[in-house]
């Protein structure tokens, strides 16, 4: 089945055209495997999440100016021994106010938006993957054919990203419940919704991108081994 789709050719016009799919979900759900899966099948994808913390980088004086009092209230410092922006103390401030979080997305979204636009632009020839948890927040997510949302127990999150990012538990849980309503508001967006579900095994999940793939491609006729 899996060969018979990667070596299909289409006949219609769409087959020329670029596709962009979003991956997204919560934290630690497993949006970074199915983008590894996606890659394999010709696929060019991009990290929103990194793309965010070049972008922090890129406005540090702005961040600085914004956060810097409420750091000093926390007890925090904003900057790192080498100069740069302590994204984990950043995450402890905002995570645990909404209101400074919305600040911290109206700094970074907009110039978020406009790298991944940019990616895009530059791989026409390419179909694309959008790996993000808050894509539904740029206007990006517009040229998006379909979006592969990807769920996960709880509990295998949580020791997920115990294991892979350490942080405190009070920050985990500050970090998880903020994205509490993730899916309701990828829903709002009235666009075409395929969940994802990472619960056994890595070859369970390709499985499923696999199937996931056909409803895509059955639908648009096109080929997504396009280079």
């Amino acid at each position: 089945m899996q060969k018979k789709l990667l070596n299909k050719t289409a006949d219609r016009k769409e087959e020329n055209e670029q596709l962009v799919l979003a991956v997204v979900g919560p934290m630690a759900s497993g949006k970074n495997l199915v983008s590894e899966v996606l890659e394999k099948k010709g696929f060019l994808a991009i990290d929103a999440d990194r793309v965010a913390h070049t972008s922090i980088e890129e406005n540090k004086e702005k961040i600085l100016e914004t956060f810097q009092k409420d750091a000093e209230k926390a007890g925090l410092s904003l900057l790192g021994p080498d100069g740069s922006i302590n994204r984990r103390h950043l995450g402890r401030i905002l995570f645990a106010n909404p209101s400074l979080l919305q600040k911290q997305e109206a700094i970074i979204h907009p110039h978020v938006d406009t790298k991944l636009n940019a990616f895009i632009d530059s791989h026409p020839q390419q179909n694309i993957v959008l790996n993000a948890t808050l894509l539904y927040k740029t206007p990006v997510i517009k040229r998006c054919k379909a979006i592969l949302y990807v769920k996960s127990p709880l509990v295998f999150r949580f020791y997920r990203v115990i294991k892979r990012d350490s942080l405190p538990m009070k920050q985990i849980f500050h970090r998880f419940l903020a994205q509490k309503k993730l899916f309701s508001q990828y829903k709002n967006l009235n666009a075409d919704i395929l969940i994802v579900r990472n619960y056994r095994s890595k070859k369970c999940l390709e499985k499923q991108v696999f199937k996931r793939l056909k409803q895509i491609f059955n639908e648009g006729k096109q080929d997504y081994g396009r280079k």
